[in-house]
């Protein structure tokens, strides 16, 4: 009896003691592992904001590397088309291969060489470049850079009038949530400090014009355009890792609620390191002809004559 007393006091006394331990270890604080705004650095106003993204934007000087881009409509494992190459780009010039066709694109000229297996490259030479490669999709600074053709990432936001709206978690990365509103047209932005002020979302809201035959859509019906970007870091530098952009109907139950869906992958990249200007460089053979502007054809010594080397 005396045995069967002390095996249950041994067993109420493990109980109290384990019992104690929980609470105490239960009754301390547990750290977050997400970064409260109130725990964060002071919160940037607008025109500090815009200098930092200016900053940002101004920090890659140049780039090289290999990339994969798709897009691609419903069904999509049907109608999605896939674009491997390279691009090499510096401050004034980009060059962008792939298996079918070159491009060279200056501030003032773009070349396009485009080979063929059994007879020589054609080669096109335009005085009025276009801005963007194509598919614009398959160059990552398209992503990173706020920007249109004719505008840095500072001067877009205070152009198109986009306000700080708050600053909200994605992704355990707190952002910036800028924000324009005009009509029924809307955009968002999260712009991270922890991915060097650059974007980790976008979406952009618009209606969009449809079939009037289309009895499941409405002619205006809202879309929602949702871009999400992963990045790789470079010493201080964020550069596009890898991004998926999707658009799709709002508020309306078609069957592919997704309309068209943009996935681009980039690797082995260098960034801020020297590019040969060779690399840049058109080996024109003599026997080449070239198509200026897409209406007349002229020799190599022709050309020369006219453009000079290029």
């Amino acid at each position: 009896m005396v045995l069967l007393n002390m095996k249950l006091f041994r067993i109420v006394l493990y109980c109290l003691m384990l019992f104690t331990f929980l609470m105490l270890s239960f009754g301390k604080e547990i750290p977050t592992t997400v970064p409260q705004p109130e725990e964060t650095e002071p919160e940037l106003d607008f025109e500090a904001l815009l200098a930092a993204i200016k900053k940002a934007d101004t920090s890659i000087k140049s780039g090289e590397g290999e990339f994969v881009y798709t897009n691609g409509h419903p069904p999509f494992d049907t109608y999605t088309w896939t674009f491997k190459g390279k691009i090499a780009f510096d401050l004034k010039k980009t060059r962008y291969d792939l298996p079918r066709r070159t491009t060279i694109l200056t501030p003032t000229t773009m070349w396009e060489i485009v080979p063929f297996i059994k007879r020589a490259p054609n080669y096109h030479f335009s005085t009025k470049p276009q801005r963007f490669i194509h598919p614009a999709g398959a160059d990552p600074r398209q992503w990173s850079f706020l920007r249109t053709s004719t505008q840095d990432s500072a001067t877009y936001l205070r152009e198109n009038s986009f306000e700080i709206i708050g600053r909200e978690f994605f992704r355990a990365l707190l952002c910036y949530v800028l924000e324009t509103k005009k009509e029924n047209k809307s955009t968002k932005i999260w712009i991270a400090p922890e991915r060097g002020f650059r974007p980790i979302k976008r979406e952009s809201k618009i209606p969009r014009p449809v079939d009037a035959l289309d009895s499941d859509i409405p002619m205006e019906a809202l879309t929602n355009t949702r871009t999400i970007i992963w990045y790789e870091q470079f010493g201080k530098i964020w550069f596009p890792k890898r991004v998926i952009s999707e658009s799709f109907w709002v508020d309306f139950k078609v069957e592919e609620p997704i309309f068209f869906r943009q996935t681009l992958e980039t690797k082995n990249f260098k960034i801020n390191h020297s590019i040969p200007a060779e690399r840049f460089a058109v080996e024109i053979p003599d026997e080449a002809m070239i198509r200026v502007d897409g209406d007349k054809v002229l020799s190599k010594k022709e050309f020369l004559e006219q453009y000079g080397e290029q």
